[in-house]
């Protein structure tokens, strides 16, 4: 991503969220569908099968989204420091304001640009710990399983 282009970053930003959402979604499904099979008596262990392929398949998508969301999110915080200072600079050196001053106003008249570095940090965050929380899910279903094909063994 080379564009320092407010609006293709912010188009970006809605068509990651829009590709990304199902993809949440679907862990939370299948994560709820897991913790269900495992707190049946018995352990309904197709079930947990079938949810340990889903949700490893699932990490793997949301890989991708979280490379995109890092992407986004440091070409954003590029185009806020960028805008930042160049209000900085058309403050000093056109309308002649004092540097101090010019450094509060430049805050505000980049609030735009924060708000989308804001939000494309906050996804590139929520892909990352949905990430790692489907790992500790996976895991947490291997354990599981393992024990349950112990307890199988020694009955």
């Amino acid at each position: 991503m080379k564009s320092n282009d407010f609006k293709q970053l912010e188009d970006y930003h809605f068509e990651l969220l829009n590709d990304a959402t199902p993809i949440l979604d679907e862990v939370k499904s299948h994560t709820m569908q897991a913790r269900a099979a495992m707190d049946l008596d018995p352990v309904d262990v197709n079930t947990l099968a079938n949810e340990i392929v889903d949700l490893a398949i699932l990490n793997q998508r949301l890989g991708d989204r979280v490379a995109r969301a890092g992407e986004l999110a440091r070409a954003s915080e590029n185009l806020y420091k960028t805008v930042r200072e160049e209000h900085k600079l058309k403050l000093v050196r056109e309308d002649k304001v004092a540097a101090g001053v010019a450094d509060s106003a430049k805050m505000k008249l980049s609030q735009d640009e924060f708000d989308l570095y804001n939000a494309s940090v906050g996804i590139y965050e929520l892909l990352q710990y949905q990430r790692r929380a489907c790992d500790k899910t996976v895991d947490a279903i291997r354990s599981k399983l393992s024990f349950e094909k112990s307890d199988y063994k020694n009955a």
